[in-house]
């Protein structure tokens, strides 16, 4: 979360450097290195907690873990893309005040400033969610032995990158989302 906020935080003073210097070019591509870096850890911790309480809820409703993950993804879809589309939209209304080609009235905040809200949103959120949310608690099973170590995880983590599909992944990952930003 960190890494995602640091990106947005360069971003916005990238935004106020002057347009094209070395300074807004260094903020832009070490934002963005933070960015990515966060994300790979967010995403992946994300998909643990998803799959641990995929596994709880299915046990505590009795229904199949399948069933339990599927209801929950499309959940989270909804919540993610209502999301994604109203902060859009905010961000639009502040920054140009239009909506579509209807002119609504005169620009609230540069994009800078956008960047800066946006950011204090994300670490609002993050603060929040550190305070009332609880990491669901998987019970141990008797096949599953010790825990690995930090070490063994993060070796793990590496070995993933040999493999073929998660640079297919990456790629589509990607692509969808340069054509969101696109569009």
């Amino acid at each position: 979360m960190g890494g995602s906020i640091s990106f947005v935080m360069m971003f916005a003073i990238a935004v106020f450097q002057n347009p094209g210097s070395r300074e807004q070019w260094t903020l832009y591509v070490f934002g963005a290195t933070l960015c990515g870096g966060g994300s790979g850890v967010l995403w992946t911790a994300q998909g643990t907690f998803f799959a641990s309480t995929s596994a709880l809820v299915a046990a505590s409703e009795g229904i199949s873990k399948e069933q339990a993950t599927s209801d929950l993804s499309s959940q989270f879809a909804m919540v993610l893309l209502t999301h994604e589309i109203a902060s859009r939209l905010f961000a639009s209304l502040l920054q140009d005040g239009t909506f579509l080609h209807w002119e609504l009235f005169e620009p609230l905040m540069s994009p800078g400033q956008v960047f800066f809200l946006f950011a204090n949103v994300a670490m609002t959120a993050v603060v929040v969610m550190g305070l009332f949310v609880t990491v669901p608690v998987k019970a141990q099973s008797a096949s599953s032995g010790k825990q690995a170590s930090v070490i063994q995880s993060i070796s793990r983590v590496f070995r993933l990158w040999l493999s073929p599909e998660i640079w297919c992944l990456s790629f589509v990952a990607r692509g969808l989302s340069a054509s969101a930003r696109v569009t």
